[in-house]
């Protein structure tokens, strides 16, 4: 892959947390001249959380330079909205030239304009919004170990949880009719639904996030503990998919589950991790040698 600052790049929060290293200084120096980064908002929520003032500062300074050839792209629930409100208008899906830049965001992120009560109501906000997310699926888990003990198959995949629900009639459009309802007022038939979400790969990779985690959560086995599954920022992040070239991740399970939603998506999207994105940046001085031995 070219290295030619056409190419969209963005980071999950860890990956972030990782070049926040003094020791990659001299590579994020060098990322505004090879990417045009697009931060995703979710990637930006985490340090506005971060309790400690100094360290919430430093990321800053950090996101602020990766912005410096680059933008902020908005929340994901914004984006499903401004995608649903186009389509309700126009008749066609127009996600690539739709403008989803958070400029409000940048300019927070330039002035550093995050005090301690906002990142209070951030952590607040995270708290609250991952309960509610895990409340969508882990209820359905006892109905569903009853069904598939009296017979039905269990899907060993979210490939084929997919399969299972994206039927004529099945819950995959019903779900997809439901989220386009709440913006457009309508519902929508389930030719409608359908024509919208093959014509719109982000809302498309929405619903695919949403089929993982109900994967994860209510039908994977064997059971695995909840830190290790993967959660709604992971699955929400789904969206921003389309709209990156390169996607980097410090996150074992983001980057298995963003990478198989990016395949199935057929778009090109790469999802990497951060050890491989920092060897393609090039060797810093004095930094192989300590960091091969750390490895």
């Amino acid at each position: 892959m070219s290295t030619s600052p056409t190419l969209r790049l963005s980071f999950d929060t860890r990956a972030v947390n990782a070049l926040a290293r003094r020791k990659y200084s001299s590579f994020v120096s060098r990322i505004p001249s090879r990417y045009f980064t697009r931060l995703n908002f979710l990637s930006v929520a985490e340090p506005v959380a971060t309790e400690n003032p100094g360290r919430r500062h430093r990321l800053f300074d950090l996101l602020n330079s990766l912005g410096q050839n680059g933008e902020c792209l908005l929340p994901p629930h914004w984006i499903a909205t401004n995608l649903i409100q186009n389509y309700e208008r126009k008749g066609r899906s127009e996600w690539e030239s739709l403008s989803l830049r958070f400029k409000i965001c940048e300019e927070a992120i330039a002035c550093r304009d995050f005090t301690d009560e906002i990142s209070i109501s951030e952590r607040e906000f995270a708290r609250v919004t991952c309960v509610k997310f895990i409340s969508m699926f882990l209820p359905m888990r006892p109905e569903l170990d009853e069904l598939f003990a009296r017979g039905l198959n269990r899907p060993a995949t979210a490939d084929e949880l997919l399969a299972m629900l994206s039927g004529e009639g099945g819950a995959y459009w019903g779900i997809a009719a439901l989220l386009y309802r709440a913006v457009a007022r309508r519902l929508p038939t389930e030719d409608e639904i359908g024509a919208f979400v093959n014509e719109c790969p982000p809302f498309r990779a929405l619903m695919l996030g949403l089929v993982h985690g109900q994967f994860e959560w209510a039908i994977r086995e064997p059971k695995i503990p909840e830190e290790r599954r993967v959660g709604r920022v992971i699955l929400f992040c789904a969206i921003y998919l389309p709209y990156w070239d390169l996607f980097v991740t410090n996150d074992r399970e983001q980057r298995r589950c963003l990478a198989e939603i990016a395949a199935a998506l057929n778009l090109g999207t790469k999802v990497i991790w951060f050890k491989k994105f920092v060897e393609r940046l090039g060797p810093q001085e004095g930094f192989s040698r300590s960091h091969n031995a750390s490895n």
